[in-house]
């Protein structure tokens, strides 16, 4: 099967280079670099993570590693010794 895309001169480039390196067409490379790209997988809530992470840390909203683990067994504390409520 055949498709026909437009490219821009920047990716043609890349192509080309590629396909030189490699003694293969433009065609094979393209055809390649595009069935790796379909297939890879992405973990988009990793992404959205990241994302959310980094823009904590520009807004000051971080910690580290010293102060999360004391601020975790300071809530596990507070459970421990929060009275239980009646059933």
């Amino acid at each position: 099967m055949s498709i026909t895309i437009e490219l821009t001169e920047k990716a043609m480039a890349l192509l080309r280079s590629a396909a030189d390196e490699s003694g293969r067409t433009i065609e094979e490379v393209a055809a390649e670099r595009l069935a790796e790209s379909l297939y890879e997988e992405v973990d988009w809530d990793a992404v959205e993570g990241i994302r959310r992470g980094l823009e904590d840390t520009a807004a000051g909203r971080d910690m580290s590693l010293e102060e999360f683990i004391e601020q975790r067994r300071a809530e596990r504390q507070a459970k421990r010794t929060a009275p239980r409520k009646a059933a």
